[in-house]
């Protein structure tokens, strides 16, 4: 009987250890807008990969992985070149971006340390196509006034 138990419990252990990357994964957005954009919609996927979704359509992909509570990116368009277009959301050195993860939120992580006033919020893509949609109904409807 304690080896069934000892059994059961060892399963239990795995599985929350799963839980915790598998959590990770799916569509977020900015609570910060630009030109009446998210900043960055970002999806992460199961296999470790994940994109970024900027403004003017410009797109970075990487890897990603968790590190205790945070979450670390890499991806080769974070570059620090000041000709290029910025790709990164954090003021981090090098090809890394990092968020704090904490719910279903990210929160950004500077040099400075995580500020609570700037996040990713975890959302359905469904929530991205209809944002979008009100965006283009509120244009078109103002441009015809």
């Amino acid at each position: 009987m304690k080896k069934y138990y000892m059994i059961v419990f060892s399963f239990l252990i795995a599985g929350c250890g799963m839980t915790r990357t598998t959590r990770i994964v799916g569509n977020y957005k900015s609570n910060t807008i630009l030109y009446g954009e998210y900043e960055v919609v970002a999806t992460f996927n199961p296999d470790g990969s994940f994109i970024y979704y900027l403004p003017f359509n410009y797109q970075a992909t990487g890897n990603w992985h968790l590190s205790g509570d945070t979450l670390v990116l890499h991806s080769e368009k974070f570059q620090t070149d000041t000709l290029a277009p910025s790709y990164k959301c954090t003021d981090l050195e090098g090809k890394t971006d990092a968020y704090l993860v904490k719910g279903r939120k990210l929160y950004v992580i500077n040099k400075t340390g995580w500020t609570k006033h700037i996040y990713l919020k975890k959302i359905q893509f469904v929530d991205i196509a209809r944002g979008r949609i009100r965006w283009w109904i509120r244009h078109i409807y103002h441009k015809k006034l």
